[in-house]
């Protein structure tokens, strides 16, 4: 075998080898994912459950994981709650008088807070505020 063959030959594996890494790499980082690898994930299957507490109103402003103390630094109505983990959302409308149900304070504001249990099968509590209590990043 010729110089040039053997060469031809090395460089048309070092060739594969590179595709075989690149293919590899970017499986890793471009494959389907089934969660936020957050804390805050497990709480999108609530979801429903808060969009129907707010009535199918207002649009979607964020989903937090806390624990209800967390939640009444900035609510004071929230402190029943207690120390247990919390998914929150919070919506905006806005929203008048006695619009969600058992809300404290009950309205009117801007934006109603809905808490849920950490398992996302029961609302714990919901509120219409004017400023939100907690920091929602945009989703």
């Amino acid at each position: 075998m010729s110089t040039a063959t053997r060469q031809r030959i090395r460089t048309g594996v070092l060739a594969a080898v590179a595709v075989v890494v690149a293919c590899a790499a970017l499986d890793g980082c471009a494959g389907p994912r089934n969660t936020l690898n957050t804390a805050t994930s497990q709480c999108f299957k609530a979801l429903p459950l808060a969009r129907a507490t707010v009535n199918e109103r207002g649009r979607l402003v964020g989903v937090r994981s806390v624990r209800g103390t967390t939640l009444a630094r900035g609510l004071p109505e929230a402190a029943p709650l207690g120390d247990q983990r919390l998914c929150v959302f919070a919506f905006k409308g806005p929203y008048a008088n006695g619009e969600v149900p058992r809300a404290k304070p009950p309205g009117p504001g801007t934006y109603a807070v809905v808490a849920v249990d950490k398992g996302g099968s029961t609302v714990l509590a919901s509120f219409v505020v004017n400023d939100l209590p907690l920091r929602f990043r945009h989703l």
